[in-house]
């Protein structure tokens, strides 16, 4: 499965981008583009609880989104050790 990037409505004021499948480089720069279209000062949620993998280079787009604003939600482990291991701080 390639990953599959859904606009959930949300009951807060923010956006809520629930990802699924395997998030890999060229998956997470479509994903910096719909964050960077919908991000028109409105607080936006990333939800990985869905992704299932993440590659270097996935981690380090979703590691920036988050720097600039983006909240990370849904995280399990796996992913979060990605995140936190091998992108650049």
């Amino acid at each position: 499965m390639t990953v599959k990037i859904t606009q959930c409505d949300a009951a807060t004021y923010s956006t809520v981008l629930m990802v699924e499948g395997k998030l890999a480089a060229s998956d997470a720069v479509v994903l910096t583009e719909i964050v960077a279209r919908l991000a028109a000062g409105e607080p936006i949620s990333i939800d990985l609880s869905g992704v299932t993998y993440i590659d270097r280079d996935g981690a380090d787009i979703v590691r920036r989104l988050e720097e600039l604003g983006a909240e990370l939600i849904g995280v399990d482990f796996f992913v979060q050790s990605v995140i936190d291991n091998f992108t650049d701080r």
